[in-house]
């Protein structure tokens, strides 16, 4: 059983830079043997809240004008944030000394994702390549890095990348390893060109930065970091290009952002028409009604696949009962990994720390996007929240919980 699960999440690690489908196969499984921990997952908090979002959702969805558009929604959670989860919770409930070998084989995945996204960037490989039967494979689009997926999604991996290979080298694990992660991760996040993860970055780079000098004392480290960030991103806009042409082009005649501030106008509406419940689970960009009260030219941003901020659209689809249900995971879960930046288990204690910090940051990036609600992050996301979880109990339970396995 040991072997298995550990299987599972190899499989997770090195398929997920590439493919989420591996990821809802092993993620099943994870499903099926998770019974055996049922009594230890429903005494966590973060779990109970999940499964009354589930429920929810499955109910709002049979009340709902488009049940199938519902079920779909409700799958993407079910299969995004509670798989994943499940999945790194039973290795580290198991075995929690083979997590590091995980943790560092899922950057060492991306890494390669990295370089081979690069020599396309610089025009050595095609941008694009097709595989029959298989579709599209997108490596740079428009002056933008996407990695095999949105330019967004790759942004935020980078952000998640950063935030745990930064504690884990101030823990000295991995260290080797986290100074070649912290910079290539940086470097691919700027040449995403995604200004909301510019944006999100900042934001959370700053609020550690506080954090860490208020912590330690070290005021002086923190200003002398500021510079270097200052000095760091002067020479980013000089030298890439996307950089300097998508911050230039930010403004309000950005056709990008007039048809995002549409869209949040269509979510606002709806929010104030349906407070409560919402229009139900992945229907708020269904509402063509509300789309028409747009003006002329911006009546087409119903082609979106959503509302373009995961808060609004979170609202619209589940209403306040649902969101109060999401706040309860959120905090829940940072509470957590925050708890578990105190472990006695350094690697514990730097993966805990680190992850609340990119999820964070990820927090502020959904106020522009909508990562949560598909594969791409949220996978990754709950993945490792899922490993942390599992170490941060006491030993005793971990070695009972093994050798009921055997």
């Amino acid at each position: 059983m040991t072997t298995l699960i550990y299987m599972l999440n190899i499989l997770f690690a090195v398929s997920m830079p590439v493919t989420h489908i591996v990821g809802y196969a092993v993620g099943l499984v994870a499903l099926a043997l998770s019974w055996k921990f049922r009594r230890q997952l429903v005494r966590e908090p973060l779990v109970i809240c999940l499964l009354l979002l589930l429920a929810y959702g499955a109910l709002r969805t049979l009340f709902s004008t488009q049940p199938a558009v519902g079920a779909g929604a409700m799958f993407g959670y079910f299969s995004h944030w509670l798989l994943p989860l499940l999945l790194g919770y039973l290795l580290a409930r198991i075995s929690p000394e083979k997590t590091p070998r995980l943790v560092a084989l899922f950057s060492i995945s991306f890494m390669v994702l990295f370089a081979v996204s690069f020599v396309s960037y610089v025009g050595l490989m095609p941008h694009h390549f097709d595989i029959a039967g298989l579709g599209d494979f997108v490596l740079v689009e428009s002056g933008l890095l996407k990695g095999l997926r949105s330019h967004i999604s790759l942004a935020s991996i980078c952000l998640i990348l950063i935030f745990i290979h930064v504690h884990f080298a101030r823990g000295r694990q991995f260290r080797r390893l986290s100074f070649v992660v912290i910079p290539v991760s940086l470097i691919v996040l700027i040449l995403t060109g995604s200004r909301g993860y510019y944006i999100a970055g900042i934001l959370s780079f700053a609020a550690y930065g506080i954090w860490h000098a208020l912590s330690t004392g070290k005021i002086k480290q923190l200003l002398f970091g500021v510079g270097i960030a200052v000095l760091l991103a002067t020479a980013a806009y000089v030298a890439v290009p996307v950089l300097r042409e998508r911050l230039n082009h930010t403004g309000p005649s950005d056709n990008n952002i007039r048809e995002r501030l549409a869209l949040y106008d269509v979510a606002v509406r709806e929010i104030k028409d349906r407070p409560l419940t919402g229009f139900g689970p992945g229907q708020g960009i269904k509402q063509t009604a509300y789309f028409a009260q747009l003006a002329l030219d911006m009546r087409t941003v119903n082609r979106h696949p959503h509302l373009h901020s995961f808060y609004l659209n979170f609202l619209a689809d589940m209403g306040l009962v649902g969101f109060l249900l999401f706040i309860g995971i959120i905090y829940f879960l940072l509470r957590r990994l925050w708890c578990a930046g105190t472990s006695a288990d350094a690697f514990t204690a730097a993966l805990g720390r680190g992850l609340f910090w990119a999820i964070a940051g990820i927090l502020a990036g959904e106020c522009f996007d909508t990562l949560l609600l598909g594969p791409w992050t949220a996978m990754e996301i709950f993945w490792l929240s899922g490993l942390v979880l599992g170490s941060s109990i006491p030993l005793k339970e971990q070695t009972v919980s093994a050798n009921n396995l055997k």
